[in-house]
């Protein structure tokens, strides 16, 4: 591979990140339009946002095995061209069923990216750049979010909501084409390319291997819950909650929002930076689980924020919110190379487990509360922030105690 070569194959893994953080929230901004178009609920748009995340933890394990024998390159690309077919039928879709079977899809399509990311990047990084490296692509994958703020609330105002999504759906095309013709799974000098292919007898007792790791329990409670917090907001409620109680329009919406998203992008870069300075991530995680914890009470106790206040929350909760990728890395310390693909994806499971769980159970939240005019009331989105709170107390409370993971070579932490 040519010198140039890595830096042309971080770009695209950079739109890769783009691609999954957009299509994991890009229904959120034109929520309001589309669930009045085609009467949609509140326990069903959860459900909707959930949908997309339970079939992304299904393949999470499988996924894992896959990326181990024929590596993360030729996984990725296979994977999204069910994003792709997702994409089409939610721009097609005319009913629930519809959009469900629409995420379903996008679940699956979009599964083993971030995972995938990761896997190239701890072959082509040190050890010591890996969480700097990644905090930059995931920070920088992050503008998928701002992207799907008021850029898609402004070309759903062009185009219609269908619309966006065809075009959505056209650029997801060219991501994977990008995929296959310019990611490598390691330096031409790795190790990597001479391992032995595993027998299924191997690679089933390699999951196993991983689901034994000692204190793996605790980093999966603080995983299962750190980005199903923030994703409930930025994936899903967000939209919403503007709307129902301080009545932004959609480009309101999309512009608060963006401060989110905006935050989430400079946070992940620099909660890598520090995490590659200090001997392991868990310290940093710390700090951003209980500033989190913190804003959610804010927005959970205060009977009458102004508009204003919940921007600079919102921006704020992006912005020490984007310590989630960090327990990837956390993660990744845990298990030798053999075993990146099924490592990752187990971490990943709760991740994604947990995101959808999250969505689902404050879909039923708000809809316990009573509509006004065809809008949730204040006191239900406070009730959401409050479990958020309290969720990530209680995740904290058992991760706080995980001892340092010490890998030897071509084995799991003892």
């Amino acid at each position: 591979m040519d010198r140039g070569a890595p830096l042309l194959m971080y770009a695209v893994l950079v739109l890769v990140g783009v691609s999954m953080q957009f299509l994991r929230s890009s229904h959120v901004v034109v929520a309001p339009i589309f669930t009045r178009e085609l009467a949609i609920s509140p326990e069903v748009l959860g459900g909707l946002s959930g949908v997309m995340l339970f079939a992304s933890a299904l393949i999470q394990i499988p996924g894992g095995v896959l990326m181990d024998r024929i590596g993360p390159r030729r996984s990725m690309a296979g994977l999204l061209l069910f994003a792709i077919a997702g994409g089409a039928l939610f721009a097609m879709a005319t009913n629930a069923a519809g959009l469900i079977t629409a995420r379903i899809l996008l679940g699956i399509g979009t599964a083993l990216l971030f995972m995938a990311v990761a896997a190239v990047l701890s072959r082509w990084c040190s050890p010591t750049s890996f969480p700097a490296m990644l905090g930059l692509v995931g920070g920088l994958g992050q503008i998928g979010n701002l992207l799907a703020t008021a850029p898609m609330a402004a070309l759903a105002e062009w185009l219609g909501w269908r619309g966006a999504f065809v075009v959505v759906t056209t650029c997801i095309a060219v991501a994977t084409l990008l995929v296959y013709l310019f990611v490598r799974d390691a330096p031409p000098d790795s190790t990597y390319h001479q391992r032995r292919q595993e027998t299924l007898r191997e690679t089933m007792n390699g999951v196993l291997e991983v689901i034994r790791t000692p204190q793996l329990f605790r980093l999966l409670a603080m995983s299962g819950t750190a980005w199903a917090t923030i994703s409930a907001i930025i994936g899903l409620w967000g939209g919403p909650y503007l709307a129902d109680v301080h009545g932004f329009d959609t480009l309101a919406r999309g512009n608060v929002m963006a401060a989110m998203a905006t935050g989430s992008i400079f946070g992940a870069i620099v909660f890598g930076w520090v995490s590659s300075r200090v001997p392991s991530p868990k310290p940093v995680i710390v700090f951003g689980v209980v500033t989190n914890i913190l804003i959610f009470a804010m927005l959970a106790l205060i009977p009458s924020p102004t508009p204003a206040f919940v921007a600079v929350m919102l921006g704020a909760l992006g912005l020490f919110g984007s310590y989630t990728s960090m327990l990837i890395a956390h993660g990744r310390r845990f298990y030798p190379e053999r075993l990146t693909g099924r490592g990752l994806t187990v971490v990943n499971t709760a991740v994604l487990l947990g995101a959808a769980s999250m969505q689902w159970v404050t879909g039923l939240i708000v809809g316990t509360f009573e509509q006004v005019d065809g809008h949730a009331p204040p006191e239900a989105y406070r009730t959401v922030f409050g479990v958020l709170a309290l969720t990530l107390t209680v995740s904290l409370s058992i991760y706080l105690p995980l001892r340092e993971a010490r890998v030897e070579k071509g084995r799991a932490p003892r």
